[in-house]
């Protein structure tokens, strides 16, 4: 309710403004209809690539192969556009298999115009330098956990990707309650 003298109009107009990448459209969505709309308001903002997404894996071990196997899957939306490893023969192999380019560092592939989301699957203490890159080149990023040890970097991330009106996902995969 409102508060006590002011009208709902009055408080409508103090709001911030809606839309892609403001507050109110990173808040989370009360109902499915609202989540509806804020993906509608996205996909006409023109973030959404026309035809597959153009995806660069980095980080090919074990949960890499989990994305791979994803991509693999979602042929018809993704396509893997670079293979990112340290290890230039697991990076070459896949890239092979995959028919894609290969690297063992990410600089090319978020340089790549063909590139619309980076899946980072990397070591932990890579993660934040991945993603930095990753926004800072326009991309949208889906990482594993966690994005950071460090609060303040995290908030950097997030804050960059809202800068940027840019999708930033961090996955977590719950393995057992109790």
């Amino acid at each position: 309710p409102p508060e006590a003298g002011r009208t709902e109009a009055a408080e409508a107009q103090e709001a911030p403004a809606s839309g892609p990448g403001t507050a109110a459209a990173m808040a989370y969505p009360e109902s499915k209809a609202e989540l509806a709309r804020n993906l509608s308001e996205q996909l006409d903002a023109g973030f959404v690539p026309k035809g597959k997404w153009g995806v660069a894996l980095v980080g090919l071990g074990r949960s890499g192969n989990f994305h791979l196997t994803s991509i693999k899957n979602l042929s018809e939306l993704v396509e893997l556009k670079w293979a990112v490893d340290v290890d230039q023969r697991r990076a070459e192999m896949i890239a092979k298999d995959m028919r894609c380019k290969w690297a063992t560092s990410l600089d090319e592939a978020v340089a790549d115009l063909g590139v619309d989301m980076v899946i980072i699957a990397s070591t932990t203490d890579t993660h934040f330098p991945f993603i930095m890159k990753s926004l800072n080149a326009k991309k949208a990023v889906f990482t594993e956990k966690p994005i950071s040890h460090e609060v303040h970097e995290v908030q950097e991330a997030v804050d960059l990707a809202v800068k940027n009106n840019l999708p930033f996902v961090c996955g977590y995969q719950r393995r057992c309650d109790l």
